[in-house]
């Protein structure tokens, strides 16, 4: 047997007494050996018998300590493909501690201070437990009467017991087991991540009712003070801009309805020195005039011929006469 004889941070451990330990039977062993390990494509656990979260006794005996821990077995074959050998790795369950007490540390500092994340496994057993009374430094202290003996499930505790069932949702009212606090709580089953399916775990969310409601009032309360914003917003915007903007279009209106209604001035101008669509308009008004000046000036040179062709005919038939 060939053992590590350095812990991760490079300090010296004593792995000796190891050596006369026999795994034969052991169950990562024999699946090892058999080929009875994980498979995935594209995944690079392919090949990896995995052990659930379990109490380690090399770990405990090593570094004395609860041994809470994965592990990670693959065979190890030569070139004719027979397996010559076994290789373990035991990985410390603080890694996974870890990155459940950083999502909950995000959450508290978001000013929901009662939240709790949980992990079950699939028979409804604690294993690791994140909130404000367990996380210290970043780091979970395990409740050692709670972690790898209290079952939900069997406590018949609604969320545990649906969440184990493989299932995905949330209860409004749930009382806390050991403190009887009122909660709301999120579950889900999740056996596959990334490509990989060897962790069977349930995860359950969970928030004092007050906060959360105090959450929920906050929320509608933020959104009802940008309603109110918005509307005053546009109220005053519409005071401020509207009147410059009807002012020209005013004059554009009562200068149509002199020249329609009046004395029919068409030699009145309005204002084109905008660069906007009024004046746009205050020009084709002008060109509009313009327009029908010339049309009026034609029609009356025309009558003017019209009433000199009919004198001279006039004159013409009284010549006659």
């Amino acid at each position: 047997m060939a053992l590590n004889s350095r812990d991760p941070s490079g300090k010296t451990v004593d792995t000796i007494k190891l050596r006369d330990k026999n795994y034969a039977a052991a169950p990562w062993f024999k699946d090892a050996v058999a080929g009875q390990f994980f498979k995935s494509e594209g995944s690079s656990l392919t090949g990896t018998v995995i052990e659930n979260v379990h109490f380690s006794p090399e770990l405990q005996e090593i570094y004395e300590t609860d041994g809470l821990a994965l592990g990670f077995a693959a065979p190890v074959s030569n070139a004719k493909g027979d397996v010559v050998a076994v290789w373990r790795n035991i990985a410390d369950f603080k890694y996974i501690e870890e990155t459940l007490a950083s999502g909950v540390m995000i959450d508290q500092a978001a000013r929901n201070e009662s939240i709790e994340a949980i992990i079950l496994d699939e028979k409804g057993t604690l294993w690791a437990e994140a909130s404000a009374t367990t996380i210290h430094n970043g780091a979970i202290s395990r409740d050692t009467s709670v972690v790898g003996k209290l079952n939900l499930a069997e406590k018949s505790y609604a969320p545990a017991v649906e969440a184990v069932k493989r299932s995905t949702g949330f209860s409004l009212h749930e009382k806390h087991r050991r403190t009887s606090i009122d909660q709301r709580v999120g579950y889900t089953f999740r056996n596959a991540s990334l490509g990989f399916g060897g962790m069977p775990w349930a995860v359950m969310v969970r928030m004092n009712a007050n906060e959360a409601l105090y959450s929920e009032r906050s929320l509608k309360a933020t959104v009802y003070a940008g309603l109110a914003s918005s509307i005053l917003v546009c109220l005053v915007g519409g005071f401020i801009v509207i009147p410059p903007v009807l002012k020209p279009i005013r004059a554009v209106v009562a200068s149509m309805s002199e020249s329609a209604v009046g004395d029919g001035d068409l030699t009145k101008m309005l204002d084109e020195s905008r660069n906007d669509e009024t004046g746009d308009l205050a020009r084709s008004f002008n060109k509009l005039c313009g327009k029908m000046r010339e049309i009026i000036s034609e029609v009356l040179e025309s009558a003017s011929e019209v009433a000199a062709a009919s004198t001279q005919i006039s004159s013409s038939t009284e010549s006659l006469a």
